[in-house]
This record gives structure tokens, sequence and C-alpha cells, in this order.
């Protein structure tokens, strides 16, 4: 459920120039963003793509940079996002993986591992969820040489 009625000013280039647009902050579509930096670094970039010009969803961000894959499987943090969220969502962002492979000199050879504990990540948050999140399609991309 909302907590707060939040809305924001936000400038939009058209044609070179600036008009100022309201947008209102909504629930309807809010996005849970957890992961490494790519999730905590995305600031707020989600729910302005996600959104339109007069609404955008809900965000809140729970990424740590620097994180990886192992620590969200292992230390349960997807869990912990879960369990402090601070709305009802209808999304969850996962971006987890690269500081695996960074930390291991890109070793390919840690790939299932790092898929298991991807997969890990997203049961966890499923579970959390208690039957409310829904899995769409999950895709890992890997070097087929």
């Amino acid at each position: 459920k909302r907590k707060k009625d939040e809305s924001s000013s936000t400038a939009t280039r058209l044609g070179g120039g600036t008009a100022e647009t309201t947008a209102t902050t909504t629930e309807e579509g809010a996005i849970l963003a957890i992961g490494d930096s790519w999730a905590s670094l995305s600031g707020n970039y989600l729910a302005n793509v996600c959104g339109s010009s007069t609404t955008r969803p809900i965000l809140q961000n729970d990424g740590k940079s620097g994180s990886t894959a192992k620590e969200w499987a292992y230390n349960r943090l997807g869990v912990e996002a879960i369990e402090n969220r601070r709305y009802e969502y209808t999304h969850v962002w996962l971006s987890v993986g690269g500081n695996d492979y960074l930390d291991n000199k890109c070793d390919m050879s840690i790939a299932d591992k790092v898929a298991a504990n991807v997969v890990n990540v997203i049961k966890q948050v499923v579970d959390a969820s208690h039957g409310e999140a829904a899995v769409g399609e999950v895709a890992f991309q890997q070097d087929l040489k």
C-alpha cells in the first residue's frame, strides 16, 4: 500500500527547449530494485523509463554496489528487501552476477555457480512475497564457444 503521497516535477527536453511537466508518482506498477551497482546506481531511472508523461511508478532502490550474487543468495538480501518493503510491488528488478565474474578475473568456469546463486535469489524473493510475486522470463546469457 502507498505510504505517502508523492509527486514530482520533471523537466523534459522538447525540440531543444525545456518544458516543465508534472508526473504524479503512483503505486501502480511499483518497482523494487535489488542487486549490485547496476541496481543501486540506477537511482530513479527505472521509474522514469517505466512511467509516462503524467505518472511514474514508485521505486524502492535497495541495490548494494559491489555486491555479488553469492552474497545475495547466502545472506538472503532479497528476503530482507521484501520483508522491509515500503510498498506493494508489482515488479522486482534484480541485477547480480557481474561482480562475481570481476572478482574471479572473469573466469567463466564459475558460470554454473553464479547462475545457481541467481536462481536461488529469485526463489527467495518469490517465497518471501508469499505467492504475491509472479516470475516472468528469466534468461541467462552465456558465451557458447
